[in-house]
């Protein structure tokens, strides 16, 4: 079974020490708009789900499968 995204996100964050506010300010969005993409209330653009995976150093298929 594949772990959802946001897991693996958090998990990378915890891992390696790091913030949302690190994350957000990575990614271009508020802290605040970075917690609802990990609650699932809102969604990623692909343009930033490459962003993502680039800032937390995973590929995009292990990262969105």
């Amino acid at each position: 079974m594949q772990r959802d995204w946001r897991d693996i996100v958090r998990n990378e964050l915890r891992t390696n020490e790091r913030s949302i506010a690190w994350l957000s300010r990575r990614l271009g969005y508020s802290p605040s708009h970075v917690n609802r993409l990990l609650s699932g209330e809102r969604q990623l653009s692909d343009e930033k789900k490459e962003s993502l995976a680039s800032i937390l150093n995973i590929s995009l298929e292990t990262l969105f499968g």
